[in-house]
């Protein structure tokens, strides 16, 4: 965890007097000898003569500033994303132009909160300095683009994925004479063309009745550090909060399903920034705060889709007649990475939610599986990780579609105490019921998906690819605990390896065949580091103490052989298992060259049932 905090100067904003480890310089004006390296889009030249108050201006400097020091500053290693917190600490030193009102103390305290809630950083602190001056501006920056306050226009945010486009769909269907789309540009040309290309489909389906505002933002001749950008969510609500102040307008709408938004960890390893809040309802509930202190006059953002899944948001695309557009739509998170072929990756969280709920919906013929670089249904799965994440997201569906009443709310209490008070409704118990409810559908959605993708490959009459997600659920391997699938993987490569190793000569002693299983466990460690993150695991030589009482899974090595007899080892083995930790599995892996075991079954049955905690694996 990075405990420093990360300064930040802007618009060439004094720094602090005290002496400092981490400092960056950002700005997107030149001065002298000073060159840009951020980019935001205020303008260059202007059609429309509306002009933005100097706070909205500078609102939209300090989201974008956020924003490029969030992708310049890297929360950790791949080792340090999967097992810490990997939050940051921000200090900002910002030139504005309405000091007087940044400020506030009040101002500066939402601010912070909001952001500190939606990235899971450690802190953001905000020291505003007097001094900045730009040229007379306007917020829009192509001529094309031009504000008639006139008519009535509806602002929405259009990331170019499933939901907004979904979203902007509803909007144009229930007669609003316009609706402004706004997008953010961060220079990924893959998720330029795709915004465009929408766009381009939505304008033919609804001529002259949108309107398209693009807005760029981002590093300059430098390459992101960090790619998670969960500030994104706080540059695109100020940007469309900035074209509702322009259209008269005291709302704006983000189109996100409620399954996500909510989005809890689906490991223990994704907790805090790893799990997105972007648009968490607390989130959402602080971002309105925040922007009706700009306003002086309460700010609503609306979420029409936070009571439904993803699945559901497809079957309104069917409704509406507009299937064809949903391959045109974007959903992945990985856009900055270069793909083989199609546009998705196919393995991340969010083309994950994409297939199943296509599936689900029964639109996976129309949603080409061309479009992903990946097919993880029928195809082996390309990495640890990505398989990690798809257990993940389908053992979270099976706890959503079994859990029920208290076991729901008992497991998921500390997620659902952050959203019941930021949710419409006065019943707190009503609430709760129907996030539970919403849990449910999309659980039961996902599983009805699963068993379609088992009956298309079924027609196909094809075998199935080891390792494929269809494999996975032939073999149940979907509904065993990931301590379960520890063990398997262990005593598999174990058995596997164990027998070559002494196939010509035996160890000497249980000294050296523990020296030969720590040396094949700790050879294989990053895979399993990898594969079972939440799981520690130890070879044991000795009687653990109290030190590793955090140890899930210890493994126990014997060897059969002089005149060791059965009663002795059963006795051996109680002993340890009495001696361990009570919350710990033990791995007893019985090296039985001589076959003083003669009847596996039944000598594994009587052990493991005297102690659940218990797992014999015999090794010849």
């Amino acid at each position: 965890m990075n405990s420093s905090p990360v300064v930040v100067l802007c618009n060439q904003a004094s720094p602090p007097r005290r002496r400092v480890e981490r400092v960056v310089n950002l700005s997107y004006l030149k001065t002298g000898s000073n060159r840009p390296n951020v980019i935001i889009g205020l303008p260059k030249l202007v059609q429309s003569l509306y002009h933005l108050s100097d706070r909205v201006l500078d609102l939209i400097e300090i989201a974008c500033y956020v924003f490029a020091a969030d992708r310049h500053s890297l929360r950790g290693q791949k080792d340090a994303l999967e097992y810490h917190s990997w939050a940051r600490n921000f200090e900002f030193y910002i030139k504005v132009r309405d000091y007087s009102f940044w400020n506030n103390h009040d101002v500066k305290i939402k601010l912070s909160e909001a952001l500190r809630y939606m990235t899971g950083d450690n802190s953001y602190s905000f020291n505003f300095q007097r001094g900045h001056t730009t040229p007379q501006v306007d917020l829009f920056d192509s001529e094309e683009f031009c504000v008639d306050s006139s008519v009535q226009t509806e602002i929405a945010l259009f990331s170019g994925g499933l939901d907004s486009l979904v979203g902007a769909i509803q909007l144009l269907e229930s007669g609003v004479p316009k609706v402004c789309l706004v997008s953010h540009r961060s220079g990924q040309p893959e998720t330029i063309r795709t915004q465009d290309k929408l766009h381009d489909a939505l304008e033919k389906e609804y001529p002259n009745r949108i309107r398209y505002y693009k807005f760029r933002s981002g590093l300059k001749e430098q390459h992101a550090k960090e790619e998670t950008q969960r500030t994104r969510s706080f540059l695109f609500s100020s940007i469309a909060f900035a074209l509702a102040s322009a259209y008269r307008q005291d709302h704006f709408y983000i189109f996100e399903n409620g399954v996500t938004s909510m989005n809890f960890p689906r490991r223990e390893d994704l907790k805090n920034a790893r799990a997105s809040r972007t648009t968490h309802p607390k989130t959402i509930f602080l971002l309105k705060e925040f922007l009706s202190t700009i306003e002086n006059k309460p700010v609503d953002i609306r979420t029409p889709f936070f009571w439904r899944t993803k699945t559901d948001v497809l079957n309104e695309l069917k409704q509406y007649g507009k299937e064809r557009l949903l391959p045109s739509s974007v959903s992945c998170s990985k856009t900055f990475q270069p793909f083989n072929q199609g546009t998705h990756c196919g393995i991340c969280y969010q083309c994950l939610d994409r297939r199943f709920a296509v599936y689900g919906s029964e639109l996976n013929d129309t949603d080409n599986k061309a479009l992903y670089n990946t097919d993880f249904i029928t195809e082996g799965i390309p990495d640890s990780e990505s398989k990690t994440g798809l257990f993940g997201y389908v053992q979270q569906a099976k706890d959503f579609a079994t859990l029920n009443g208290n076991a729901f709310y008992n497991k998921y209490l500390p997620e659902l105490s952050e959203i019941v008070d930021y949710i419409e409704g006065e019943d707190e118990n009503k609430k709760t019921i129907n996030l539970a409810e919403l849990c449910k559908r999309h659980g039961e959605q996902v599983w009805h998906a699963a068993e379609l993708m088992r009956k298309k490959h079924d027609a196909l009459l094809k075998p199935l690819v080891r390792g494929s997600f269809l494999d996975i659920l032939s073999r149940r391997d979907h509904l065993k605990e990931p301590i379960e699938r520890l063990i398997n993987d262990i005593s598999c490569k174990l058995d596997r390896a164990i027998p070559v190793l002494y196939r010509t000569s035996k160890p000497k002693n249980e000294n050296k065949l523990n020296d030969a299983i720590q040396a094949f466990l700790l050879s294989e460690k990053n895979y399993f580091d990898r594969e079972y993150p939440t799981i520690a695991f130890a070879l044991c030589r000795t009687i653990p103490d109290h030190s590793w009482k955090d140890r899930q899974l210890l493994i126990e090595t014997k060897y059969l052989r002089g005149n060791l007899t059965l009663p002795v080892l059963t006795n051996q083995i109680g002993a340890d298992l009495f001696k361990y930790p009570k919350e710990s599995k033990v791995l007893f892996v019985l090296y039985d060259p001589q076959r003083k075991i003669f009847d596996d079954v039944k000598f594994t049955t009587e052990i493991q049932s005297s102690d659940m905690r218990c797992i014999i694996l015999i090794i010849r």
